[in-house]
């Protein structure tokens, strides 16, 4: 999340919206900015340094509180 949305989507929406940049990999200055409702967001333990490894390693390095949560389905 960079931030608040423009005002005009904020009001088509009616209810709060955020600025987000999609990362580019392995790049992560680079991406796409996109508008999404807050409602629909989810606030991730992460610190910015954990945020930019996973991205710049292509979801390689997951930030150790993070392993324990996944589970595997087989089949």
């Amino acid at each position: 999340m960079t931030g608040e949305s423009l005002a005009a989507i904020h009001d088509a929406a009616q209810e709060p919206v955020l600025a987000v940049l999609i990362p580019y990999s392995p790049v992560p200055v680079t991406g796409c900015t996109i508008t999404v409702r807050k409602s629909e967001c989810l606030d991730l333990n992460l610190t910015f340094d954990q945020a930019c490894q996973f991205i710049v390693s292509c979801g390689v390095v997951v930030p150790p509180q993070q392993l324990g949560q996944m589970k595997v389905e087989s089949g």
